[in-house]
């Protein structure tokens, strides 16, 4: 094994400095969102200022921005409300991007009101 090697990247321990409480599955952005921020997804429950594990690959059901469409392997983002779209940004003069979520598991039609995610890939 590389003598560089920390670990296999599947969790992160993470801390909740969000003001909100986090739910078991919920999809988290994780660093700076200016900075192209990664992915996660909590594994459990995690309270504000509570310490819980983020799963940090795998494929997820999430709800679906309505009448989005898409392909299998598109790139696809987190809106302001929580959906996930295949809009990268808020389309104003002056954009707004939304965070990176991952890639499209399958295709999605206008009415299917999940989707599933490839989180950070």
């Amino acid at each position: 094994m590389a003598k560089n090697y920390y670990e296999d990247g599947n969790t992160m321990d993470w801390t909740n400095d969000t003001s909100a409480d986090v739910k078991s599955g919920d999809l988290i952005i994780l660093g700076s969102p200016d900075k192209a921020p990664g992915t996660g997804v909590a594994a459990g429950d995690i309270p504000i200022g509570g310490h819980g594990v983020m799963l940090m690959t795998g494929v997820f059901d999430f709800p679906k921005e309505p009448g989005g469409i898409w392909r299998q392997g598109d790139k696809l983002y987190l809106s302001p409300n929580g959906t996930i779209t295949n809009v990268a940004d808020d389309g104003a003069a002056t954009p707004v991007a939304y965070p990176f979520a991952g890639t499209a598991w399958n295709n999605a039609a206008s009415a299917d009101p999940k989707c599933q995610v490839r989180i950070g890939y």
